[in-house]
């Protein structure tokens, strides 16, 4: 016995020393028993077990655990059910897809890989995806950039389908093209700002401060977009439309005007990207030089330190939530 289990911690080695039969990874027994435990297949000679939706939609919650240990389970369970659910569409149906609709956050507890996975059972639907949305990174995140622009898209390309108002429009383009930049998909990110840009000039028709910020935002995001792809002379172009669309707000009365001034800050950084010291002039006017910071750039090349500032100052504003 005892070479038997040398034999087999050979072959399989175990995580921890003093473990012995350490499973085969991944655990394809384990998911066919899952499978067939769970009602709703039609396998009549394994009867599904009473005990086995309860049971796993109590790991799913990591009932009565600590946070850090909850968390572990959670995700090993996610982890196995996405795998069992793209096998077994029941499994789908009776366990998967009802937990994440009471708990839309578990949908990332176990990375972006399968959130993948579970983004691409044929039985979710935009409904569920518009709740997941929320628990995404905001920003850049390595291990979600890719997933999260492909569940952006699809609900991008539903809301669209709904002919939105021109400020929707907006903003949903600008939200799919932030995911693209993300993921480093630069030519399709700048052709959904592009779209952004348009569909704000038509909001501006109205004339209203908040539609002029959204307009900003976008011409802002086009500016990096077109930086990162090394055509600053057109980047420059959309800083220059922003401030002089922000300027006047940040100059005007009310409330706002402070709010305006710190977005003119955002849009105004972007130009020292594209090497034009004429683009800070506005800053100059309004007092606030002293805020300009340089531009710098990830990894990738693309411009982060503006966009990013950016990022910051929109919820300063409700006109620049994109």
């Amino acid at each position: 016995m005892a070479q038997l289990l040398a034999d087999h911690s050979t072959c399989y080695p175990p995580r921890n020393a003093g473990w012995v039969l350490e499973p085969l990874q991944p655990d394809r027994l384990g998911e066919a028993y899952l499978a067939l435990a769970i009602p709703g297949h039609r396998w009549s000679s394994f009867a599904p077990k009473p005990w086995a939706v309860g049971v796993v939609r109590a790991l799913l919650r990591g009932a009565g655990m600590p946070t850090a240990q909850a968390a572990r389970v959670r995700a090993g369970a996610l982890t196995v059910l996405a795998e069992v659910a793209a096998g077994w569409p029941h499994v789908a149906a009776a366990v998967l897809l009802p937990a994440l609709r009471d708990d839309p956050a578990l949908a990332t507890a176990a990375g972006g890989a399968v959130l993948a996975k579970i983004i691409d059972l044929p039985d979710v639907d935009v409904e569920l995806l518009a709740r997941i949305e929320p628990f995404l990174p905001p920003g850049r995140h390595v291990n979600f950039d890719n997933v999260a622009r492909e569940l952006v898209a699809h609900l991008a390309a539903d809301r669209l389908t709904r002919d939105p108002d021109p400020v929707e429009r907006a903003r949903l383009h600008i939200a799919y093209g932030r995911r693209l930049a993300d993921a480093g998909d630069r030519e399709a990110a700048l052709e959904q700002i592009d779209l952004a840009v348009a569909a704000g000039e038509a909001a501006v028709a109205a004339a209203s401060p908040e539609t002029s910020a959204l307009l900003a935002l976008a011409l802002h995001l086009r500016a990096h977009r077109l930086a990162a792809l090394t055509r600053y002379s057109a980047a420059l172009a959309s800083v220059r439309r922003a401030v002089e669309l922000l300027t006047p707000l940040a100059e005007g009365p009310g409330d706002d005007a402070g709010s305006f001034r710190w977005a003119l800050v955002a849009v105004t950084l972007t130009g020292d990207t594209v090497s034009d010291a004429t683009m800070r002039e506005a800053l100059h006017q309004l007092g606030i030089a002293d805020l300009q910071e340089p531009l710098t750039t990830d990894a990738a090349g693309d411009p982060t330190r503006g966009e990013q500032q950016g990022d910051d100052l929109v919820p300063r504003h409700a006109a620049l939530n994109g």
